[in-house]
């Protein structure tokens, strides 16, 4: 039987050094993660396939959903939000207790608050892949 890991040691951070020498910087805050990843249907089926629909995989897509408390003074938050305001994309990794799973590139598509007048300021931030996400290590 494999291991089993609870949800709260899922971080997002964003690479604040270089591709070569990177430096993770976790989004600050973080409450939730979302990972989305789907293909395109490509429908094949024809008049011999005996009534039955028939697929093939299409093209492959990911993103990234983080709910956060906003940490105003936290650099992987301001390191977001430049790159929401500058169309900048980003080298993302989901880490799991400290050691990258995944890495890739991703846009900032969604970049959301929300402030109720009885809880705490929180975020909606929308990461969309540009191309693959790569699986490191488990």
């Amino acid at each position: 039987m494999g291991t089993k890991y609870a949800g709260k040691n899922l971080l997002v951070c964003v690479n604040t050094g270089t591709y070569a020498v990177p430096t993770w910087t976790s989004i600050g805050g973080q409450r939730g993660l979302t990972m989305d990843r789907s293909s395109d249907e490509i429908d094949t089926s024809d008049k011999t396939s005996d009534g039955w629909k028939s697929f093939l995989q299409g093209l492959k897509e990911w993103s990234l959903e983080v709910e956060a408390i906003i940490e105003t003074a936290n650099d992987g938050r301001q390191t977001i939000e430049s790159a929401y305001n500058n169309d900048t994309r980003l080298d993302i990794a989901v880490q799991l207790s400290g050691s990258n799973i995944y890495r890739g590139y991703a846009n900032v598509t969604k970049y959301n608050f929300e402030g109720p007048h009885d809880d705490a300021w929180t975020g909606s931030i929308t990461l969309k892949g540009d191309g693959a996400l790569t699986p490191v290590s488990y």
